[in-house]
């Protein structure tokens, strides 16, 4: 397909810097118009930045805390006239997302932010406290769910278990090739490797109790553009987040060097806290 590169971000520094949004998605399947229903992406108007996030309940967004990191203020004009998000977005260039062009279909739904909750650890200044990359959107109004808009549920595990060798997904609108984004929704198989894997790769950066440590099949990473999209699997037919996209390497597609996803299991409690704070 192109090469070797697909959501995250590229960090500028090879330990690891939350993706700033300069490249994304490469060498991954397309996505169908019905795949993760619950995917909202995120636009940042005044920069043409784009993240992911998940929609977790009827009117709540969950993402990367670094993808507002541009915003001059999160009041609620600044988030009404800087941001808008799309549920159930498949092709961005095209009005009409059917998967015939003559077929009628469920519509996008554009939603500007009502309100925002960072993590109150989180600071884009200090490395350390990069690992609360989280935030919590509320929407102006909620969505009419259909095929495909959906929320997903967070996850049930305990942040103590691990996934390792498990493969999860993420889909997303990264960059197809530096400075152009896809405009077609993708998806990835990311591999889910030990803890002490991605700590060798990031030291200083990476955290066994806040993250997951992952990486694409042949040497398919994460790359910006896709920043807070969602990390998720399958049990039993029922589908679980279990991560945030958070941060990636400094040349994406380089093999053994993996990506880094903010561990649900460990925010879970704080992200139903913020629901009840906003709703």
């Amino acid at each position: 397909m192109f090469k070797i590169l697909i959501f995250f971000y590229l960090l500028k520094i090879i330990a690891g810097n939350p993706i700033k949004d300069e490249i994304s998605t490469i060498g991954v399947q397309n996505a169908s118009r019905t795949d993760s229903p619950w995917f909202a992406l995120i636009e940042i108007k005044s920069n043409g930045l784009r993240c992911g996030g998940s929609l977790i309940s009827d009117q709540f967004v969950v993402t990367a805390a670094h993808c507002l990191d541009s915003l001059d203020s999160l009041d609620s004009l600044s988030l009404k006239q800087g941001v808008l998000i799309k549920l159930g977005e498949w092709k961005t260039d095209i009005e009409n997302d059917c998967e015939e062009s003559n077929e009628e279909c469920e519509s996008v739904a554009e939603i500007q932010p009502k309100s925002v909750k960072i993590h109150e650890y989180y600071d884009k200044s200090d490395k350390s406290k990069q690992n609360y990359d989280v935030a919590v959107i509320k929407l102006a109004w909620k969505p009419r769910m259909s095929e495909i808009i959906q929320n997903i549920e967070l996850s049930t595990s305990d942040s103590n278990v691990k996934l390792t060798n498990q493969v999860l997904t993420v889909t997303g609108f990264g960059q197809s090739t530096p400075g152009r984004y896809t405009n077609i929704k993708k998806k990835i198989q990311i591999k889910i490797f030990p803890d002490r894997f991605c700590e060798e790769k990031h030291k200083g950066t990476y955290s066994r109790s806040r993250h997951i440590c992952g990486l694409g099949y042949e040497g398919v990473t994460t790359c910006s553009g896709d920043s807070g999209s969602g990390l998720f699997r399958t049990v039993n037919g029922k589908t679980y987040l279990e991560g945030i996209t958070a941060y990636g390497v400094a040349n994406c597609g380089e093999r053994d060097l993996p990506s880094g996803f903010m561990k649900v299991a460990t925010f879970k409690e704080w992200i139903k806290e913020q629901i009840d704070t906003l709703s």
